[in-house]
């Protein structure tokens, strides 16, 4: 849930900010929303380690104006205040290119961010953006499941091989990367955006008690200590998401022979 008592918190603290932090002819232009944990509204979110993650969006003109009086890596960086606020100031364009997936990383992060956040204020309405993106995940979701799939593969084999050879540093680093891939996939399963990797555990066992399950065999595949075992315990990753990824997409070329649709 969504806490209201904060979002009032949020908007007093965000208009009573001073003209040298953030000037005042620019607030009544801007898109606030809290990000992170608390932004989500769960319970990490709420106690004495959360702080308050904002991100404050202009028009692209205003955010020129913004910029030519305080930089471009100007942020607010506030430690008095309880939360610690960190709030960095982006334009239009720079959500966008994320949207697009035109920066590193994977484009349904920021939908998941800006689809879980808490909206503070709205005037540049950047929730009507983030529907129009809603509407082409949903669109190409078929391809993303396969996309994901297919990485996911790639990193159990590379785990499994790593292992294998008892190259302990590898194995680390792909294993790792394996149950990211693993996650990631399964939200995508389920129809939705993944977060960034955090809250990316927490997110999947809020969704099914599968994810539970899911998130509990990945927890077992970081910290086993054998390396023999953890090469049947990736097996067993691997098994898992074969039976979750063929109960919506049916049997698929791309599920049994994967290596045929890797493109790295």
């Amino acid at each position: 849930m969504k806490d209201v008592n904060t979002v009032n918190k949020i908007q007093k603290y965000f208009d009573n900010l001073p003209e040298s932090v953030f000037p005042n002819d620019f607030k009544e232009y801007a898109t606030v929303i809290l990000s992170g944990s608390t932004g989500w509204g769960i319970v990490e979110g709420f106690d004495e380690k959360a702080d308050w993650d904002l991100h404050i969006l202009l028009e692209n003109d205003k955010y020129q104006s913004f910029v030519n009086k305080f930089g471009s890596d100007y942020v607010i960086d506030d430690h008095k205040n309880s939360p610690i606020v960190f709030g960095q100031i982006q334009n239009r364009d720079w959500l966008i290119e994320r949207l697009e997936g035109q920066r590193p990383g994977s484009w349904p992060l920021y939908l998941w961010i800006y689809t879980y956040c808490t909206f503070i204020q709205d005037p540049m309405d950047i929730k009507s953006l983030v529907e129009k993106y809603q509407s082409r995940f949903e669109q190409e979701l078929d391809q993303l499941r396969r996309e994901h799939f297919v990485l996911f593969s790639v990193r159990r084999l590379d785990t499994s091989s790593c292992a294998k050879r008892g190259i302990i540093t590898a194995t680390g680093i792909n294993r790792g990367e394996m149950v990211k891939a693993a996650l990631q996939t399964f939200s995508l399963i389920h129809g939705r955006p993944y977060p960034y990797s955090k809250w990316l555990a927490k997110h999947v066992e809020r969704l099914c008690p599968e994810g539970r399950e899911l998130v509990g065999l990945c927890n077992r595949c970081l910290t086993e200590v054998e390396l023999g075992a953890l090469v049947d315990l990736a097996k067993k990753l691997r098994n898992m998401m074969e039976v979750e990824m063929k109960k919506v997409t049916g049997e698929q070329r791309w599920i049994t022979h994967w290596w045929e649709f890797n493109k790295n």
